[in-house]
């Protein structure tokens, strides 16, 4: 552990100026390309942070906001006496989740539609086949009018041919 430093190979040494010159070569631009990848993830990462820095901002606001509203919600007129809260919370969300919230919201407002139209439908049909049944009721109930009151005429007429024919004789 305590090491030896000498040499592996006897060619190695300092008599071998080629060796040397294509390891020191190799280590400079080992080392130069090695720092420009480092310098490079540095600064992807602090372009990052410098380009995101505001979102993350108003997002940690926005939950504190949220926080302290969501603590004096229960107390009234709290909001009324105190000027701590902006007038408008704006929230952040990206173009895909807003897309993704309009795809739902117009799910959403289709199935409502579909719903209020199956029931308008179903009220409708109800609505018919009770109208039909009421009109098929009322038909019947005329024919049977009609029917006695054509009997009664003809028992009236039966009558009046047999009380006819009495006084005749």
């Amino acid at each position: 552990m305590g090491g030896r430093f000498d040499p592996i190979e006897k060619e190695l040494e300092s008599e071998n100026w080629a060796f040397h010159a294509v390891m020191a070569v190799y280590f400079f631009f080992t080392v130069i390309i090695m720092l420009n990848v480092l310098i490079a993830l540095i600064n992807k990462a602090f372009t990052k942070g410098d380009d995101d820095w505001r979102l993350d901002w108003i997002e940690s606001r926005l939950h504190y906001i949220e926080l302290a509203e969501n603590l004096s919600y229960h107390i009234p007129g709290f909001r009324q006496t105190h000027n701590w809260f902006p007038n408008e919370i704006y929230f952040a969300a990206t173009a895909k989740e807003v897309e993704e919230y309009r795809e739902e919201a117009l799910k959403t407002q289709v199935q409502k539609l579909e719903k209020q139209l199956t029931e308008q439908k179903e009220l409708f049909e109800k609505q018919w086949t009770s109208q039909q049944e009421q009109m098929q009721n009322q038909l019947t109930l005329q024919k049977e009018q009609a029917e006695r009151q054509f009997q009664e005429l003809k028992d009236l007429l039966l009558l009046g041919c047999r009380e006819g024919g009495r006084a005749e004789t």
